[in-house]
Formats: C-alpha cells, structure tokens, sequence
C-alpha cells in the first residue's frame, strides 16, 4: 500500500480570515493629520497570529482525528501484510511442487499459476481500493477539522477586537512579528474547552 500523510494540516490550514471590514476614514482624517508623527511602537493594530502547527499539535479535536485516521491506516496495512503473506507462501508452495515435479500434468501445473497470478491481481487491486477509501476518509476528516477551525475562530472572535487573524507556519510569508500579536495558546484553550466542555466558554474571552 502507498505511504499516505496524515492530515496535511499547513497546507489544508494555512488561511487569513477576514472578520471585519476596515473603517472608511482616512488615518490623517481620523487622528486630526497626526498619524504620520505618532511613534510606530505605540500602535497595536486589530490583527493577530495563530501558529497552525501549534494548534493541530494541541487541538484535541484535531488530535483524535488523527488517530482515528492512523487507526484505518494501520487496520488496511495489517489487511494487506496478511494477504501478501499468505500470496507469498502460496507461491512458495507452487515452487517447491513445480521443482519437485509434484503436479499431476502440465495442465494442472498452469491452472494452479493462473490462479496465483489471479489472486496477485486481487491483492493490488485491494491495495488501490484500500488506498483510495484512506484518501477519501482523509479527504472527509480535513474538511471536518477545517470547518471546526473556521467556526470555532469566527466565534472566538465574535466581539470582532481583530480585524485580520494570519496563519503562521514553516514557509509560510509571515517572516516576524510581535509576540504580543500571537493568540495561538489563547485559541487552543478555547477551542478545547468547546470540544470538552467543563466551564461556559465565553467566546472572546
């Protein structure tokens, strides 16, 4: 069977939500023509920084999806081992006879290959059936965590105090930021809470 990733979480994670519109007034407008002359250091924007791979390491949800996906993966790989094995002593056995001239004519020696070759053909289509419904499930799972994701940060955010909320991750475009900006941590706890609920979550806070 190929060797299937699980959940490519980066890839399939890796968004920049827009929550609010920006306001229509102009910086200079807003701030009296001030805003030029204001200290870079003294202005904290409504944008924050989740660090994906963080999240889906610490997300339980996203945890028990995983393992539930390991699980089908190794159930089809032990399905796969045994049938290969039992193949490959049948083969075995086949040579052994076939050098020991134990086949009662060549007609029989040939119906017993054609059957091995048949049940050759059964194993590799089993392996790509197998990999396909994998890749299907995988398919279903990501989309399932992905809209936790979005619900759970829509609702987390639902006093709108940020504006934008960036996905940060190895290669992503993100080069630096603040940590005062990260809400990573913030986020889990909250979107645990609402997997495991033993306190009202409050969303926002």
């Amino acid at each position: 069977m190929r060797k299937t990733y699980l959940l490519a979480g980066t890839a399939l994670l890796s968004v920049v939500l827009l929550f609010t519109q920006c306001k229509n007034e102009k910086p200079s407008e807003a701030r009296g023509g001030t805003a030029m002359t204001e200290s870079y250091k003294d202005i904290h924007l409504p944008i924050a920084i989740v660090n994906i791979d963080t999240l889906l390491d610490k997300y339980m949800y996203a945890v028990d999806l995983s393992e539930t996906l390991l699980r089908k993966q190794e159930s089809s790989r032990a399905t796969l081992t045994q049938k290969a094995r039992e193949l490959r002593n049948d083969m075995e056995e086949f040579q052994r006879k076939l050098n020991n001239n134990a086949f009662l004519s060549q007609e029989r020696a040939q119906q017993e290959n054609d059957r091995l070759m048949r049940k050759q053909q059964d194993l590799q289509q089993l392996d790509e059936r197998m990999t396909n419904e994998f890749l299907t499930e995988q398919q279903k799972l990501n989309q399932l965590l992905k809209d936790s994701v979005d619900s759970s940060i829509a609702m987390f955010n639902n006093d709108r105090r940020f504006q934008l909320i960036l996905s940060n991750a190895s290669g992503d475009n993100v080069l630096y930021y603040d940590k005062s900006y990260d809400i990573t941590q913030e986020l889990i706890d909250f979107m645990n809470a609402r997997y495991y609920p033993t306190t009202p979550v409050v969303p926002g806070k």
